[in-house]
């Protein structure tokens, strides 16, 4: 007999049930599994089977319900238990013969061998290797280096105002010393990245006189 899921049993069983209640077989007695019933006696039978898979439905229920509420209780126990433990350990030690009260035990010290501390050393030092870790005080050694070629404002990336006016196009401003005549120079500025040097207009003479 190919095996048949309870769900599939009680589908069929409320079915038979249903037919035998109809007296759809309009016999007095009926000859099932050694005894004979009457065809109300037989819906009793077969409901019976509908009502147990019912009955084990909702055991199952609380029994999983009942796994739910225990698995919420044994973790927060779990917590205070723990807490409790190092509570004891805290006011009077872990060697207190009130430890046995709650039948704790100390807590298990590791023992290495000395191999076992060679090797984790060695471990330790070819991993920060690897991954080129550094400590406090060789990560201050390390510091940023500015070019002395590109002292100033150059350094850091700014134009003077003469540069900037020269890339503009613009004519520099005529310095003027008092008392005597100054002729400002040409001002060739060479701009990275540009196929030659851009040159500004040269500038003509200023005269100035200061009385």
């Amino acid at each position: 007999m190919a095996n048949v899921s309870r769900e599939m049993k009680s589908g069929k069983d409320v079915r038979v049930v249903t037919a035998l209640r109809k007296g759809v077989l309009g016999l007095s007695q009926l000859a099932l599994a050694g005894k004979v019933y009457t065809e109300s006696e037989a819906a009793d039978l077969v409901q019976g089977r509908i009502d147990a898979r019912a009955k084990l439905l909702r055991a199952k229920a609380d029994w999983e319900a009942a796994i739910k509420t225990y698995e919420a209780v044994d973790k927060l126990v779990d917590l205070a238990v723990r807490d409790l433990r190092n509570a004891v350990i805290g006011a009077h030690g872990e060697d207190s013969p009130k430890m046995a009260e709650f039948e704790f035990v100390p807590r298990k010290k590791p023992v290495y061998t000395q191999e076992q501390i060679t090797a984790t050393v060695a471990k330790r030092a070819a991993t920060r290797l690897a991954r080129g870790t550094k400590g406090r005080k060789q990560k201050l050694a390390i510091t940023g280096v500015v070019s002395a070629a590109a002292p100033g404002a150059e350094a850091m990336g700014v134009a003077s105002p003469a540069v900037l006016l020269a890339v503009a196009g613009a004519p520099a401003p005529a310095a003027h010393t008092a008392g005597s005549q100054t002729t400002a120079s040409t001002q060739s500025v060479t701009v990275e990245g540009n196929a030659g040097p851009l040159v500004s207009p040269p500038q003509g003479e200023s005269g100035s006189s200061s009385g």
